[in-house]
């Protein structure tokens, strides 16, 4: 059976491109450019970043990358402005950092398409670091996401989104934790929230990361998620 189209969207901020930054982003655009399922827009949002990802960017000769740049004004705000390239039905979410196993989006694709209730798609993921070593992971059962705290339980760049969940539930909120508050208001509307049960996605670990740098107000936000999810 055919796919329906997606988009994959990936918010980008480096202050500087160093040696080891460069080196992560191309390895995360290099597992979304890689993918067994390829019918998508690679929608990239530049959040006033140092101009030599632009440079890199341009070097990439894929007619699927869209790179639209802004000044910077946070991950919130970026995920939201790129809402308005995404058209598809389905929004894959990428961090600039991260990798993806090549089949990531065609598994989640066809977890959607199974569950028409489903409003987010996640899988089974490894922690690596900066060597792209993986030290841990987190594979949780069941496939059907009916915890009261959704933190953790999905890797917020690791999902794929069905748009008109996202749209209900108003877009992304909240200056950290915006994943799982999105995934908590789609729950409150009806949407289930679904795993895929292999290890799809690689998140990785180190100090520039915000979920480093702010791991304590993340810790906050998502322990009283359950309660200003349904506001």
């Amino acid at each position: 059976m055919k796919l329906p189209r997606a988009d994959c969207l990936m918010c980008v901020y480096f202050k500087t491109l160093d040696r080891t930054s460069e080196m992560f982003f191309k390895k995360a655009v290099d597992s979304v450019l890689s993918q067994t399922f390829s019918d998508f827009n690679f929608v990239i949002i530049d959040d006033g970043s140092d101009k030599k990802v632009i440079e890199f960017l341009a070097s990439i000769k894929d007619e699927r990358i869209q790179v639209h740049s802004k000044g910077n004004t946070g991950l919130t705000d970026s995920l939201n402005y790129g809402l308005q390239f995404c058209e598809e039905e389905y929004i894959v979410r990428q961090d600039a950092d991260d990798l993806s196993e090549k089949t990531r989006f065609e598994k989640q694709i066809r977890l959607l398409e199974k569950f028409p209730k489903c409003g987010a798609a996640g899988c089974w993921y490894y922690y690596i670091d900066m060597n792209d070593v993986a030290y841990g992971s987190v594979c949780l059962n069941p496939m059907l996401i009916d915890t009261p705290r959704v933190a953790g339980t999905l890797a917020g760049g690791g999902c794929t989104l069905r748009r008109k969940a996202v749209l209900e539930a108003g877009g992304w909120k909240l200056k950290f934790a915006q994943d799982a508050y999105l995934w908590m208001r789609m729950r409150a509307l009806g949407w289930e929230l679904r795993n895929v049960p292999e290890l799809l996605y690689s998140y990785r670990v180190h100090d520039n990361q915000i979920s480093v740098k702010h791991r304590k107000k993340q810790r906050e936000i998502a322990h009283s998620m359950a309660e200003i999810a349904t506001l």
